[in-house]
């Protein structure tokens, strides 16, 4: 199922959102995937958009951890890579 996501973000992303991220070229090693709903796209589109600012500041890996848990989703920090 993952890679299905995977595979349909970066379809839709240079089909049709490349005006959104001109400069995305793929996904990097490492990464989550979460859901949101569409009320919340304008803000995570600027979210994506300034995630390499962002990640100066917050690593991704506290990002990582504190996201879910922000969401009342606990899970063991063993399973992090």
């Amino acid at each position: 199922m993952f890679l299905i996501v995977h595979s349909l973000t970066m379809h839709f992303i240079h089909g049709y959102s490349l005006d959104l991220f001109p400069d995305f070229n793929g996904w990097q090693n490492g990464y989550g995937v979460f859901t949101y709903s569409f009320k919340d796209k304008d803000h995570l589109i600027e979210y994506v958009k300034n995630q390499e600012e962002h990640h100066k500041i917050v690593t991704f890996r506290d990002e990582l951890i504190e996201l879910p848990k922000e969401h009342g989703i606990y899970f063991d920090e063993k399973y992090l890579l």
